[in-house]
């Protein structure tokens, strides 16, 4: 009986659990399939930009990415691509009268931000108005918000505008308490991607790239927001260094904000701009819902230019969404190459590299490309290392200012787990060979003198074949490739003075080069690599656990990279163009 009432038991949570996960899937298909439904534009609309989450280069498709449980439907927010589409489109839209920002925190790189705020900057041309308004504002919020004509804040409120840092963790301690042993082969003194396993601090050769890159950053930020809020450089950086804009009477007597007024009062101000009778309730447009009126008119040209998005580490073989995987980017590539109908392609670039041999599969196949028809490179954040690799044989290449790129070199590591095991578990390995290396580079012993050898022989031969890349795609003698690499990274401005880039600007900027290469007068932009269908997208997210990982992310938050990081030397292979070092401003 007792056993007869545990199989009851058994399957009564089993079809509960199924019954649930079946919701799940239902809701996430209802909601795929109504998520073109586009709501019409009224009259005297105010764009909202509400920018407080973490921006995707493109909007996303998994159904679980951000997947809300309580209303049970996909919460996809607009990625950068649609960000951009849709202030351009509101800059010549008569139904949109202005914009909107709720200034907060956003989690994206300054370059990011920057693309978006220039994109602000050229919608005021149109006479419309930009308002502004937080109540706490970091740094990165303020930097967007500075593109509006009037700023407001809160008055309990704060502006955090203090300078930008980087701060970088270290593991050195960790792995020598753990005994493990990070065993390091690299080129160049400025290739630092091992440090935060080598040591317990900056080296002096790292910290002085990353602080003139810090610096280049920060003119970029100081010389936009003195354009827009008419303050010179100098005042801006006394404000910061003295922390004069924290309190609200600072913030407006520092020329940061034009007022602190709640939200009731910032809402009467947008009435009027807008045209809205005040006893009207004032209907925000998300920037979601216009984003899709904007993909539905976006055209039926056969001629068509592609976009790809190299969004992650460049991984071998088959990676995960967030990946730069070598086996789905090179049948992207090689379909947009055979169809006759795509006439030019835009690779953005918004990754620090990763696997040499999957960089130099994905190079291949955009050389080949390149031979058919116009490959144009815009980078984002950052294009440093492999995410350089495969950007320097293209036809041309745009960076923003404020991009990581450069870091031409190679690294190879493999971690020495012997101590780990015998002190820490109590484990020992034995071995039977049949040959001296058949089991080289297990992890479970140092390498041999012979073994490092190989593996700094690796490093070099790739080494030598990214810097031919570089010279022949760049059109720079060798001599001068050998100066500019050995891992060294630059701010896009940099790169342009020193030719690893040829010109500034956004993915817009890529796009119209192609446009004038190819001599277009009418086309349409198609995304690759090619989102899953629905159903697809729905069970290879469940069986890839995505919905798991960002639940997990949203409690981990910067930690669950640094987690994956170190998984990492558990899968990779051990000769990397890669970045690891994290350059994430504060």
């Amino acid at each position: 009986m007792k056993q007869f009432l545990k199989f009851v038991l058994a399957t009564i949570t089993g079809l509960i659990l199924t019954f649930f996960i079946l919701m799940i899937i239902f809701s996430a298909i209802i909601g795929i399939a109504t998520k073109d439904k586009t709501k019409p534009v009224a009259a005297n609309s105010v764009l909202h930009l509400d920018l407080n989450y973490p921006i995707p280069e493109r909007t996303s498709e998994d159904p679980f990415e951000n997947f809300d449980f309580q209303s049970f439907e996909p919460d996809l927010h607009p990625g950068l691509n649609d960000i951009l589409a849709s202030i351009k489109s509101a800059k010549s839209d008569d139904d949109i009268k202005g914009i909107y920002i709720e200034m907060s925190s956003i989690e994206a790189g300054y370059t990011t931000i920057k693309a978006i705020r220039d994109a602000l900057v050229d919608f005021r041309e149109s006479g419309k108005f930009i308002t502004a308004y937080g109540e706490y504002v970091d740094q990165r919020a303020y930097y967007l918000g500075s593109a509006a004509d009037e700023v407001y804040l809160n008055p309990k409120g704060y502006v955090d505008f203090r300078g930008i840092g980087i701060q970088s963790m270290f593991f050195k301690g960790t792995l020598d308490k753990l005994d493990i042993d990070m065993q390091v082969f690299k080129t160049g003194d400025y290739k630092s991607a091992a440090e935060s396993f080598t040591r317990e601090d900056y080296s002096e050769s790292n910290r002085a790239q990353i602080r003139e890159y810090v610096e280049d950053v920060y003119n970029v930020i100081l010389t936009d927001i003195s354009v827009t809020r008419e303050k010179s450089k100098d005042e801006l950086i006394t404000i910061a260094d003295e922390m004069l804009a924290m309190m609200p009477s600072g913030a407006v007597s520092t020329g940061l904000i034009d007022g602190t007024w709640y939200f009731d009062e910032v809402a009467t101000s947008i009435k009027d701009k807008a045209g809205i009778d005040q006893d009207d309730k004032l209907k925000f447009l998300s920037l979601k819902d216009y984003s899709a009126n904007v993909k539905k008119s976006s055209g039926f040209s056969k001629d068509k230019i592609a976009i790809i998005y190299a969004s992650g580490g460049i991984v071998d073989g088959e990676g995960e969404a967030n990946q730069v995987d070598s086996k789905r980017f090179a049948k992207a590539i090689k379909k947009v190459r055979e169809d006759e109908k795509i006439k030019g392609v835009v690779l953005r670039v918004n990754s620090p590299g990763g696997s040499a041999l999957a960089s130099e599969v994905i190079w291949r196949e955009l050389k080949l490309t390149k031979d058919k028809k116009p490959v144009v490179v815009s980078m984002g954040d950052v294009a440093g290392s492999g995410g350089y690799y495969i950007s320097c044989g293209a036809d041309k290449i745009f960076a923003e200012p404020t991009t990581i790129t450069g870091s031409i070199g190679v690294i190879g590591a493999v971690p020495n787990m012997e101590g780990f095991f015998n002190s820490k578990l109590g484990m020992t390995f034995d071995e039977i060979e049949t040959g001296e290396y058949s089991v080289f580079g297990g992890g479970a012993k140092p390498l041999s003198e012979a073994e490092q050898q190989f593996i700094q022989r690796g490093v070099d031969s790739v080494y030598i074949s990214f810097k031919s890349r570089v010279s022949k795609g760049r059109n720079i003698p060798m001599e001068t490739v050998d100066a500019l690499a050995g891992g060294r990274i630059y701010s896009g401005e940099d790169a342009l003075d020193i030719k690893l880039v040829d010109e500034l600007g956004g993915i817009s900027d890529a796009l119209d080069e192609v446009v004038e290469l190819t001599g277009l007068e009418d086309y349409r932009v198609v995304n690759y690599p090619k989102r899953k269908n629905p159903l697809q997208q729905i069970m290879s997210s469940v069986s890839t656990e995505s919905a798991a990982r960002n639940l997990i992310k949203k409690e981990m938050g910067s930690y669950l990279e640094v987690y994956e990081t170190l998984q990492m030397f558990n899968n990779w292979n051990p000769i990397q163009t890669r970045m690891f070092m994290d350059l994430d401003l504060k």
